[in-house]
């Protein structure tokens, strides 16, 4: 717990320390922009935690699944590594990523977990190697016929880092747990990545292995790891006449949705400047609704081109608002619930309501841009293949 305590604080105190830093107007600007940039990345290593607790809790309650949806394999893989190769090279590392090109591209798997699990085994290879190289494989295991819909996923991550001693490599799937005490006070880390991972493994019918020392063969470097997984997917055979862009990219035409008219529902005030001020810098007008009771008025009076629909306010939530929206109103007008319900069950949940898509908290302007230009194009009925 006193583990879990430091990590939470130690950012939270970067945060709230640099903030109070640029209260001062005497801070030079290439500085402020330092500053700034320190409380981005402190956020996010905040934000990565919580999300690790509250997956851990779903785990252990039995109550996170594992969905299967249609996904691009190679951008999801390209998505996830490239920060990473990123990284590495700022670090004077080695990386290296060997993907099987027979692997299709279009799969049926849950990709947000299996990017999960190699931000994880990846950040902690980054962690804690300081010399020589890291390696990504990913292969097919065995040979799949051609008409076989069910493959697996071969996926090996190993580093020249810091290895882990043989009675300990079972141990780190433990939660809270690290190889060693002396890590936790070098690296930090809250001891539930290795955890975290296994739980997905296992909930998709898949397998993990470590090894110390790795397979690496470098003149830098320590012993390294290596963990290897084996995760079960299925190939995706049929397609659908159009493909609807994908949301989250940056857009390539921007002037295309200047002057769209988005209506955003949310009841905290720092959350409406925040949308407002990424809408309004894309060129969106933007009517601000405290509550559902105030968007189902608003929508009756006033034409809307997109509404951002948060789920839980005062005196009406998201979901009675969309729901009086579409059956008694009949309007079709695309809404995207805006909230901090990032679990898949709630995405469903704003699925069934009647909202068309979900943008989890916090979200990233790209994102935000990507959702508006998406569900303005289905609006008027226009698709990319």
């Amino acid at each position: 717990m006193a583990s879990m305590s430091h990590e939470i604080r130690t950012p939270l105190n970067a945060i709230l320390g640099f903030a109070k830093i640029l209260k001062d107007t005497d801070i030079p600007p290439q500085q402020y922009q330092e500053y700034i940039s320190h409380i981005e990345s402190s956020g996010t290593i905040l934000l990565k935690l919580i999300g690790d607790v509250l997956d851990l809790n779903k785990i252990e309650e039995g109550k996170l699944t594992i969905q299967n949806e249609p996904f691009n394999f190679i951008e999801t893989i390209q998505s996830c590594i490239h920060p990473y190769k990123f990284q590495a090279n700022e670090k004077g590392l080695e990386f290296d990523v060997l993907v099987d090109p027979n692997i299709p591209i279009h799969l049926i798997g849950d990709p947000y977990r299996i990017n999960q699990i190699l931000i994880n085994l990846l950040g902690n290879a980054l962690k804690f190697t300081k010399e020589g190289k890291i390696s990504v494989s990913i292969s097919q295991v065995g040979n799949p016929t051609l008409h076989e819909e069910n493959i697996k996923l071969k996926i090996t991550v190993q580093d020249t880092g810091l290895g882990i001693p043989e009675d300990k490599q079972q141990l780190i799937f433990e939660s809270f747990t690290q190889s060693d005490d002396g890590i936790v006070k070098e690296y930090g880390g809250s001891g539930l990545g290795l955890t975290i991972v296994q739980q997905l493994i296992t909930l998709m019918n898949g397998k993990i292995s470590v090894q110390s020392p790795s397979q690496l063969i470098h003149t830098k470097g320590g012993p390294g790891t290596l963990f290897e997984l084996v995760i079960p997917v299925k190939i995706k055979t049929h397609f659908s006449d159009h493909t609807i862009i994908e949301a989250g990219g940056l857009l390539k035409d921007i002037a295309s949705i200047q002057n769209i008219s988005v209506l955003i529902v949310e009841d905290n005030v720092l959350n409406q400047r925040v949308a407002s001020y990424f809408l309004n810098k894309i060129g969106c007008k933007t009517d601000i609704a405290q509550n559902g009771l105030e968007a189902v008025e608003m929508v009756t009076k006033n034409l809307y081109d997109i509404i951002l629909m948060d789920l839980q306010m005062p005196v009406m939530d998201g979901f009675e608002a969309t729901t009086i929206i579409r059956n008694k109103l009949k309007k079709d007008i695309p809404i995207i619930g805006l909230t901090a319900n990032v679990f898949k069950e709630d995405i469903g949940n704003c699925l069934n309501a009647g909202m068309n898509d979900h943008l989890g908290k916090p979200f990233k302007p790209e994102q935000l841009a990507g959702l508006i230009m998406k569900w303005y194009r289905v609006k008027d009925g226009v698709f990319t293949n």
